[in-house]
């Protein structure tokens, strides 16, 4: 779960190279914006640059779990099966 404000790349770089350091498999990551963010969509490109694993789910604070259940890209965890 990457928190898209100030810092995130860096943040959810590093937690990545954490994880595979420590022998474990990363299988993606997930947006959450609760609030606005300037060049959201800028940084979202960058983190899908940066990171080798793909983009999950994008979610808004405002999301009920209904709509976020439609956001969830499910062939990424389909086709770990």
């Amino acid at each position: 779960m990457v928190n898209m404000k100030l810092g995130c790349l860096n943040h959810a770089v590093l937690t990545y190279q954490s994880i595979v350091a420590d022998g474990l498999r990363c299988i993606g990551w997930i947006a959450n914006y609760p609030e606005s963010m300037p060049f959201l969509a800028e940084n979202l490109h960058e983190l899908t640059v940066l990171l080798p694993i793909p983009k999950i789910a994008e979610f808004a604070f405002e999301s009920d779990i209904s709509e976020a259940a439609k956001k969830i890209d499910i062939t990424v965890l389909t086709s770990l099966l």
